[in-house]
């Protein structure tokens, strides 16, 4: 399965749909990506890159679930990548609950 920024937003866009369907699919693609050893750098840069509230918050709760349940498992090159994503992004325009979100964040790490 391809890992894309491009169908990863899509995939967090689609958990906000009313067809279920779409939802379920969605989720467990979002799933996949998570379960990937890289995956956590591709929440980090949707959350950089996109303009839309709804899909930074969706990947923040992801990235947050990541950082809780696998921190460990993910290698530390990517974990020391993340990190600096992360002092990247809290230095963004965020909005309020964004910016709590990545400090519950942050203060799992």
């Amino acid at each position: 399965m391809d890992f894309t920024p491009e169908l990863l937003s899509e995939a967090l866009a689609n958990i906000y749909t009313n067809d279920q369907d779409l939802i379920t699919q969605s989720g467990a693609y979002i799933e996949e990506f998570e379960n990937t050893p890289d995956g956590i750098l591709l929440f980090l840069q949707i959350i950089q890159t996109s303009p839309n509230v709804k899909i930074r918050k969706a990947a923040i709760t992801n990235l947050l679930t990541i950082v809780n349940k696998k921190w460990s498992q993910i290698p530390d090159e990517i974990q020391e990548q993340s990190r600096q994503l992360i002092n990247e992004i809290i230095q963004m325009k965020l909005t309020f609950e964004e910016l709590s979100m990545m400090a519950d964040i942050c203060a799992d790490l």
